[in-house]
């Protein structure tokens, strides 16, 4: 896994013993974004990436059915006012050369999306796209352990460590 180049402002560490609580915790981080957020997701494949967003999207007030963005790249849910945009850069990078992934992401309308009001950018494997790893408010890096999953959630500028504090 790529080390995170931003700085660290806060972070905190929870432990799911399960499916249930992986979603638990993302409903949890859900019900405390307001708008404007980008959250990075990390984590090896099948560690718990898409589950804990369905847990998100939910505790934003979504009903939608979450997916995994795979074969999509982007879906996008409704919750309440806002938009949220659940983002496969591991597709991403799949579809493109590496030295192209970062206008990849443009195309994709990525950069009109970042810091809008009304909207939420979820992204999984956002270390492949180093520039929208720098736009990030929170990370959530997600290991696999024989007991479930430790979730490490890292706060990159005030606002995420606003949400932190208020975890």
């Amino acid at each position: 896994m790529v080390s995170h180049p931003m700085p660290v402002i806060a972070q905190l560490q929870q432990h799911a013993a399960d499916a249930s609580r992986t979603r638990a915790l993302g409903a949890h981080l859900g019900a405390l974004l307001r708008g404007g957020e980008v959250i990075g997701l990390l984590g090896d494949l099948g560690a718990g990436k898409t589950t804990f967003v369905q847990g998100l999207v939910q505790g934003m007030g979504s009903r939608d059915r979450v997916t995994s963005p795979t074969f999509t790249l982007v879906n996008l849910y409704r919750a309440g006012n806002l938009e949220v945009h659940h983002v496969d850069a591991y597709r991403l990078g799949a579809m493109a050369p590496e030295d192209n992934l970062e206008a990849d992401a443009v195309g994709l309308g990525l950069d009109d999306l970042i810091g809008a009001k009304d909207v939420v950018v979820l992204i999984e494997w956002v270390e492949l796209v180093p520039s929208l790893l720098s736009d990030a408010t929170l990370t959530v890096r997600i290991a696999a352990d024989r007991d479930g999953r430790t979730f490490t959630i890292a706060a990159h500028n005030a606002r995420g460590a606003e949400i932190l504090a208020a975890w």
